[in-house]
């Protein structure tokens, strides 16, 4: 019998029988350590990670600006020399296209002569608003580092519309500027700090801030929109570097400014027990920082410290003396330019009148930053100043991020209603 008409062997079976029975084995382990990678990085997605610096660059990755669709029933005026389109809007990254809807009033960047360019700024109108009319309270809202107003207005402006239709808050100029560096999300790669990054809002070397806020912004959502004047009749919020800024707005001028409510704000720029950020109060170890370190972490979280330290956060603007300007002429250390424009120590120096001043903040109990460590720090100098510190729970469940300004702003923006209905 020739090969040819032999019969075919049987293909052996036992490597596929392996396959077979580890096969249900291989999908199970891959499950689980998906789902474990999803829980080990589900706190960093609250607070996307900066890339890689180098020795002489403060390059970070901006938290990207979201899209966001504004159909009304009010309306958006958006100053914006880029990033904006009225109408059927869909998202565009890759181009910029960052905002729009039929609800959006698309306007060029606001003129800022102080900064040299123009600003952006987000302005939205009740459906009620008339040029004409009663003029409105007027709330400012800032937001925090590495952010745009984008941030503020996906978690504000539908549940204060909700609010407002509900009847509970009057209708209200709702204003938010862009308080990044270069104040339209884009970055200058020649530079050695990322323009995306926050100003803090004071006057710098990088730009006076705080003076284009007093004598720029304030006038101009005066001059251009039907809103009171009055100190009862303005609220000024802020989240994280944002409530920052409304703080030290209030402590320059506590009487314009008297009605100041903050997320998670950075009330002590110095806080520090044992040298380290990052410990919990302890009234024997606690002692404001008097030294440099732009490597010093600001975060908990171990997996996140050797990337998000002072050198992302604190040194683009704090030192920025080492870079010719016409604010500071003098390259002091960081810490002490920290300290003029830390809310705490500004408080301690100064000592201003803070009486008829209300102060509402919120932080939560797992904050990224450790805040909650500095409430207090902070509290027991505002309350013999003479202010008001709201609410009796001010630290509660949660994490630096929007998810916690989500589920807290309800109650903040009940305080707004209740401050303006004291104030009339």
């Amino acid at each position: 019998m020739t090969t040819d008409n032999a019969p075919a062997k049987n293909p052996p079976r036992r490597g596929l029988l392996i396959i077979g029975c580890l096969a249900p084995v291989l999908l199970v382990l891959a499950a689980i350590g998906y789902i474990v990678w999803q829980l080990l990085d589900a706190k960093d997605e609250a607070m996307p990670l900066p890339a890689e610096l180098s020795e002489d660059e403060w390059r970070v990755v901006p938290w990207a600006s979201p899209p966001f669709v504004y159909d009304g029933p009010g309306q958006l005026d958006a100053y914006m020399d880029n990033g904006c389109r009225r109408g059927i809007f869909t998202p565009d990254p890759e181009r910029g296209m960052s905002l729009g809807g039929l609800g959006v009033r698309c306007q060029p960047g606001m003129p800022s002569e102080i900064l040299g360019a123009p600003r952006a700024l987000l302005v939205h109108l009740p459906s009620n608003y008339r040029k004409d009319g009663e003029p409105l309270p007027l709330v400012i809202a800032f937001h925090g580092f590495g952010q745009r107003p984008h941030h503020v207005a996906r978690a504000l402006i539908a549940q204060m519309e909700k609010a407002m239709n509900d009847g509970w808050l009057p209708p209200v100029v709702l204003a938010l500027p862009d308080m990044s560096l270069s104040g339209n999300g884009l970055d200058n790669p020649v530079t050695q700090w990322d323009e995306t990054g926050g100003s803090w809002g004071v006057n710098s070397n990088l730009g006076r801030f705080a003076d284009h806020l007093k004598n720029e912004l304030v006038p101009f959502l005066q001059e251009t929109y039907n809103v009171r004047r009055d100190p009862a009749g303005t609220i000024v919020l802020g989240a994280s570097m944002g409530g920052t800024i409304a703080l030290n707005m209030m402590i320059d001028e506590p009487q314009r400014y008297p009605n100041v409510g903050a997320f998670y704000p950075a009330v002590d720029l110095r806080y520090s027990c044992q040298g380290k950020r990052t410990l919990n109060y302890d009234p024997a170890c606690y002692k404001p920082l008097t030294t440099d370190d732009q490597n010093r972490p600001m975060v908990v979280n171990p997996r996140q410290a050797y990337l998000f330290t002072e050198k992302v956060f604190l040194y683009p603007v704090f030192d920025s003396d080492r870079v010719q300007g016409i604010v500071w002429t003098e390259d002091k250390p960081v810490w002490e330019r920290v300290r003029a424009a830390n809310p705490v120590d500004r408080l301690r120096d100064a000592k201003p009148d803070l009486t008829g001043v209300h102060i509402w903040y919120v932080v939560g109990e797992n904050d990224d930053f450790n805040i909650d460590a500095t409430v207090p720090v902070f509290n027991p100098v505002a309350k013999e100043l003479g202010a008001t510190i709201e609410p009796d729970r001010q630290i509660r469940p949660g994490n630096h991020d929007i998810p916690f300004i989500e589920e807290n702003l309800g109650d903040a923006l009940r305080w707004v209603a209740e401050r303006l209905a004291a104030g009339k």
